[in-house]
């Protein structure tokens, strides 16, 4: 769950739908 927290406070502001696609990724 690192890289979804580096992420999130790296370059830009994610939509919804991309932290969810995120999110996903990690837990999928």
């Amino acid at each position: 769950m690192s890289s979804y927290t580096d992420g999130y406070q790296g370059r830009r502001p994610i939509d919804r739908e991309e932290m969810v696609r995120l999110a996903a990724l990690n837990f999928g």
